[in-house]
């Protein structure tokens, strides 16, 4: 974000102690590291559902939650975006506060490709980027969420709800200042791949001629000791394109989480691991890769051109 954009504060969640003394420990100026038990002290009726709700349920549970927490501590907040952890910036994301103008809200479709339109169910909106302004309209929104979260917040389709992502689709409807984002690099991720002409060079990707301006790196995790499974094999997208992603998106992220990583070693931490999928389960031969790229560890020219051949090989 600081080679892509201009100033910000970015809050972090920490949902461990160990995520929270990391932070802490980098003395970013860029961070501020929130405890989980910060928000949950602000906010009560959390741990009221919080027992009924899986892990990956009660962390949809909290974004809303989170949002409206920030919102009541920093009235200095003007426009305050929720990121998932699983997003990479390559481009200026002021393209999208461009976009967004003077609206209370700003969302951006999932964009599937049409073969997976039967995913509507789980929301036509991501959550992976959504904006709101501190006015009225901004305000009432993000309470209203979080008030339907705490409500009713699990990790599948019922009654014309999915976690706290479907909730989005009525937005366009119920208020009056609501952005669509339509950038076709803002929020590029693997559901979207197969609508988007992606091309570019080394760590400067395009999404149908226009920047990336950042990508969702969805259910990526560690499968095994050297490798990490980009989560590409879940998608019907042609093997072209899974090599060009991976060329142009996923190398250049793992240089970046090795930098990342080099960052905490400095600091006395050298166990930084993928997991990002709510879904995968350590060891589950059920969930066997379908595409594996080299682990940053083993980075090198040679070993780029092994995860060229790799992809490909691991693609179907």
């Amino acid at each position: 974000m600081r080679k892509s954009g201009g100033e910000f504060r970015l809050w972090f969640l920490c949902l461990s102690p160990e995520c929270r003394e990391r932070l802490d420990r980098l003395a970013d100026e860029n961070i501020v590291a929130v405890s989980l038990g910060e928000l949950e002290a602000f906010d009560s009726a959390l741990l009221t559902v919080k027992p009924e709700r899986s892990p990956s349920e009660y962390i949809f549970t909290l974004t809303a939650a989170w949002m409206t927490f920030l919102f009541g501590r920093h009235s200095e907040i003007d426009i305050l975006t929720y990121l998932d952890a699983d997003l990479y910036f390559f481009s200026n994301y002021e393209a999208v506060f461009r976009e967004l103008g003077d609206a209370s809200i700003g969302i951006i479709e999932h964009r599937h490709a049409r073969a997976y339109s039967d995913r509507l169910q789980y929301g036509r909106f991501n959550v992976g980027w959504v904006s709101i302004r501190r006015d009225e309209e901004g305000l009432r929104c993000v309470r209203r969420w979080r008030e339907q979260c705490i409500e009713w917040c699990y990790d599948r389709p019922e009654d014309g709800k999915f976690g706290d992502q479907k909730y989005l689709d009525e937005w366009p409807t119920l208020y009056r200042k609501v952005k669509i984002i339509d950038h076709p690099g803002a929020n590029l991720a693997p559901w979207n791949l197969g609508r988007h002409k992606v091309s570019g060079v080394w760590a400067h990707p395009a999404a149908d001629g226009r920047p990336v301006l950042f990508y969702h790196f969805t259910n990526m995790w560690q499968s095994r000791p050297s490798y990490v499974w980009t989560g590409l094999g879940d998608y019907e997208i042609s093997t072209a394109r899974k090599w060009i992603a991976a060329k142009l998106l996923y190398k250049p992220y793992l240089e970046a989480v090795m930098h990342a990583s080099a960052r905490l070693e400095a600091v006395g931490y050298r166990d930084i691991a993928f997991n990002y999928s709510r879904h995968s389960v350590a060891g589950d031969p059920s969930r066997k890769p379908k595409s594996l790229v080299r682990r940053w560890e083993k980075w090198s020219k040679f070993m780029a051109e092994r995860i060229r051949a790799e992809v490909l090989r691991f693609a179907e």
